[in-house]
């Protein structure tokens, strides 16, 4: 029986050494972060090679299939928590390259996750997304001209393979349907969320999700598929962002100042703007001076019912910024 590059890929991430280390990179020092990724990188090398536009989630129709693959999920989140420290201990070593080179491999992670897969597949994914975006956001004022542009191009190629959530829903449904599978509701109170081989879990962290996942059992159907749409756009966000982020600095470093509207970074640094995934503008910038700017993304527009639960769910939604 063939091996897909996913089923690669997930075994490798199940080999990892001392996962839980990978949830508490903040509060170790140089010397233990360098250890542990000394340790895993063989793993991270390997899984550089099952990465690919190919690797993609090999879905079955049928009712086993869930619980099975539902496994492999959170040894492929640590995997990019794995990634994560490896960009980390570069930005320490001031090898901003290596660094940025980490934060687009996680992107990449995060596309094979969601790539033919379901629903909670995208979610995985957005949560593996969020490292890479991190990652990039941290040392955006650190990178030479050539790494900003590299940076830039590796964005739009990745977003270019980004598999649509309309795709990945219609998916679902079809695969519901076909399995037999069919939501109730469902208790979260009692739910224990705390896995031991996740990272960074937590007591703490378990009781916010479960309340967040009743809040959004509550709500209307139309409701609960809209902000599962808006939800899935914020990595999206994030990544554009970035290159209109890394654009303005690239066209400062070209001209000396930075420009008074976005229209004007094309053609010069970028074909074309990308815009608000949200409202399909441009995204709201102002240049303050020449040493500084403000660049943000104002968020979704949800309706009051919509907005009752978003503190924890979609934080910051009314302002999404590169704050890192």
């Amino acid at each position: 029986m063939t091996v897909s590059s996913y089923q690669k890929l997930a075994r490798l991430a199940q080999q990892l050494v001392d996962v839980g280390s990978l949830g508490e990179i903040d509060n170790l020092n140089a010397a233990q972060m360098g250890k542990l990724l000394q340790t895993n990188q063989h793993i991270l090398e390997r899984a550089c090679l099952e990465l690919s536009p190919n690797c993609c989630v090999p879905l079955s129709y049928d009712r086993d299939f869930l619980a099975v693959h539902c496994e492999h999920l959170t040894p492929l989140r640590n995997l990019g928590r794995a990634f994560y420290l490896e960009s980390v201990v570069a930005r320490l070593k001031e090898d901003f390259r290596t660094a940025a080179k980490a934060g687009l491999t996680i992107l990449e992670l995060a596309n094979a996750v969601r790539r033919g897969g379901l629903i909670v597949d995208s979610q995985v994914s957005n949560a593996i997304a969020a490292l890479g975006t991190q990652c990039l956001g941290t040392i955006r004022d650190h990178l030479d001209s050539a790494t900003r542009r590299f940076v830039i191009g590796d964005l739009f190629r990745l977003e270019s393979q980004r598999e649509a959530y309309a795709q990945i829903a219609e998916r679902d449904r079809h695969w519901e349907v076909s399995a037999g599978y069919a939501d109730e509701p469902i208790d979260f109170s009692n739910i224990n969320i705390i896995y031991p081989n996740e990272a960074d879990s937590s007591e703490e962290g378990s009781e916010a999700i479960r309340n967040f996942l009743q809040d959004i059992q509550n709500l209307p159907a139309t409701s609960q598929n809209t902000l599962k749409l808006y939800q899935d756009l914020q990595p999206l966000v994030y990544m554009r962002l970035l290159v209109v982020d890394l654009a303005l600095r690239e066209l400062k470093s070209v001209t000396g100042t930075y420009p008074t509207q976005l229209s004007e970074l094309s053609p010069q640094i970028l074909g074309e703007v990308p815009r608000d995934p949200y409202t399909k503008d441009q995204f709201v910038y102002e240049r303050r001076g020449d040493a500084s700017f403000d660049l943000c993304c104002l968020g979704p527009r949800l309706n009051a019912s919509e907005r009752n639960y978003t503190s924890w769910a979609l934080e910051g939604f009314t302002a999404l910024r590169l704050n890192m």
